[in-house]
């Protein structure tokens, strides 16, 4: 009963926040359709409220156990599907497909390869083809003018108590308060935050001195709308030092308050660290997952490889969804599991700090005086130890890598700190970045290479970096990067060619957010002391680049390219065929 009424709670959460999505009309019109279609009144498809109503005054009458029995377990249809993995068997269809394609190629005729040579090169003049200025003219188009420079501030109230602060958004919510917990983890050494990322997975996974696990899960759910715990770091503005956080996150109906502070307590304060099979079964998950991930996010994972070696920010995201999380959690599958539950009991009383800490608030407070009361026991409640801030070690270094994965293709990056080279982010480095993805790399790596996806990112950290995504290639990627300088330099654009990229551009600085997302995008802005000044400043920029900035840039580029570092992640044949481009190869298999 308990499993169900959490179910039911997640999906009220979800049916008033629309998902999360902050093109809310949208989700109100899908939603018509699931009634209107049916010669039923669209109004019917967004009333959700006397539905949830009717299956929770009913769940006592068997509502749910009679449809099951009904629909599941006395159906008579049913299909089971068995997925066996194979080892090696990519490369396998790799050579079935090769000498398929050579008896193809043997078996054809000269006047049929001669065809097949012209239609090749019909496909090539028209991938090459530039599109009329007329046909270009039938698009329709925003003009710069339309696009507000000004950014609409997020309201923001801050009150600072003893050693803490709470950092709060009055917005329309719809009675939901949003609440982030941020704690300081600086005192915490580098060695040990992998330990920190496991224990943000475990918490809420494992018994509490008042549930087990499984009873704990419904419980969270039902009081709450998800507790999530992530480790995650920033750096304020101007300044070089890494901040490292756990930030504990859930969402609330305001009535809940008190119920929902107490499920914060017991997973902050009464977190159990002794059973070893269920740290087993975790790890198990946890790998399965991260495992799944290097190969679904692969382009990601290898954009912030490439640049984890000239920046802090991307070097601690490895401990946490990249390469290095990956071994690490490998490793974990032979650990000492009591050695492990050691290591986390250590970080549970050490990580969770009233020093610093920073509670953001998003709400539109219906229940202030209840909020902050139960907020304020909660961290009085806390450990109070003063904490002492180390520096996370960095090093910056140039290197090129290989990553061997089952995989029969490829995901390749270069990159580099353009700052090395006198460089300082302007905001027409974005809409250069824009131009580059979509009027080179996409021609070239996407259309004719047969990758799925290729891009380039410059950001404000003077970061410069390209990916690739299901890309056939690898040294011919490589290759389309290094001319990217001699491709701006001969890169030659119409002021009405160039709006359309400055426009689709600008829309990264300033993309519609939800209230929730509001009130994460103004906490960011908080703790790195950055300002609407600056972000107008980069818009300005951005509406302002002009061919000549495009071109001013290449020999930074260029410069950072010879001294680049690459990341690919590929297939074994792929990796040993060019074994010649790497510093370091890693089998990850």
């Amino acid at each position: 009963m308990n499993l169900i009424k959490s179910v039911l709670n997640t999906m009220n959460f979800s049916l008033k926040e629309k998902n999360d999505n902050p093109t809310k009309g949208i989700v109100y019109l899908l939603n018509t359709y699931d009634t209107w279609l049916y010669d039923i009144s669209p109004i019917e498809g967004l009333d959700f409220s006397e539905t949830l109503d009717y299956i929770n005054d009913n769940l006592e009458n068997g509502i749910f156990e009679k449809y099951i029995k009904e629909n599941i377990l006395d159906n008579s249809h049913k299909l089971i599907v068995v997925h066996k993995p194979k080892f090696g068997l990519n490369e396998l269809k790799d050579e079935a497909v090769n000498e398929s394609l050579k008896n193809l190629a043997d078996s054809l005729g000269e006047q049929e390869k001669i065809t097949l040579q012209k239609q090749r090169e019909a496909m090539e003049e028209f991938q090459n083809k530039e599109d009329s200025p007329e046909d270009k003219k039938t698009i329709p188009t925003l003009e710069l003018t339309d696009v507000n420079s000004k950014f609409d501030p997020i309201n923001r109230e801050v009150f600072k108590k003893d050693n803490h602060a709470y950092v709060t958004h009055d917005l329309p919510t719809s009675g939901i308060d949003y609440i982030n917990l941020v704690f300081d983890i600086n005192h915490i050494e580098k060695s040990e935050l992998p330990y920190v990322s496991l224990l943000t997975d475990v918490i809420g996974l494992i018994d509490t001195k008042n549930y087990d696990y499984q009873t704990l899960f419904n419980k969270i759910y039902i009081e709450t709308g998800g507790v999530a715990i992530t480790m995650g770091s920033y750096e304020k503005e101007n300044e070089d030092f890494l901040n490292r956080i756990v930030t504990v996150s859930t969402k609330i109906f305001s009535e809940n308050i008190k119920n929902a502070t107490d499920v914060l307590k017991e997973l902050l304060f009464n977190t159990i660290f002794t059973n070893e099979k269920r740290l087993k079964e975790l790890i198990n998950l946890f790998y399965s997952r991260i495992e799944m991930n290097l190969l679904d996010y692969a382009h990601q994972i290898m954009l912030n490889r490439v640049n984890s070696h000239n920046f802090v920010m991307n070097n601690f995201n490895e401990m946490t969804s990249g390469i290095d999380a990956y071994l690490f959690y490998k490793g974990l599958l032979k650990a000492e599991l009591s050695t492990v539950l050691e290591k986390l009991k250590s970080l549970y009383d050490r990580v969770f700090n009233a020093n610093n800490l920073v509670i953001n608030l998003t709400s539109d407070f219906t229940n202030k005086e209840g909020l902050f009361t139960n907020l304020d026991t909660l961290v009085s409640e806390l450990n109070q130890e003063v904490i002492e801030p180390i520096a996370y070690e960095f090093e910056p270094k140039t290197t090129k890598e290989a990553f061997i994965a089952s995989s029969d293709v490829s995901y390749v990056s270069i990159g580099n700190d353009l700052g090395k080279y006198g460089y300082e982010y302007q905001g027409d480095a974005t809409v250069i970045s824009n131009i580059l993805t979509n009027a080179y790399l996409y021609n070239e790596i996407r259309a004719k290479g047969g990758a799925y996806g290729a891009g380039m990112v410059i950001n404000n950290k003077n970061a410069f970096a390209t990916y690739s995504y299901r890309d056939p290639n690898v040294t011919k990627t490589i290759d389309i990067y290094k001319n990217i300088p001699t491709f701006m330099k001969g890169f030659e654009i119409s002021e009405e060619d160039l709006k359309p990229f400055i426009i689709g551009a600008i829309g990264k600085f300033d993309p519609p957010l939800t209230e929730r997302g509001k009130g994460l995008k103004d906490l960011d802005m908080y703790l790195r002391n950055k300002s609407y000044k600056t972000m107008e400043d980069n818009v300005e920029q951005a509406k302002n680049t002009d061919i000549d900035k495009i071109k001013n840039l290449a020999d930074t580029l260029e410069l950072a390219i010879e001294d680049m570092s690459l990341s690919v992640l590929s297939g074994r044949n792929n990796i040993e065929s060019n074994k010649e481009l790497f510093d370091t190869i890693i089998d990850l298999t």
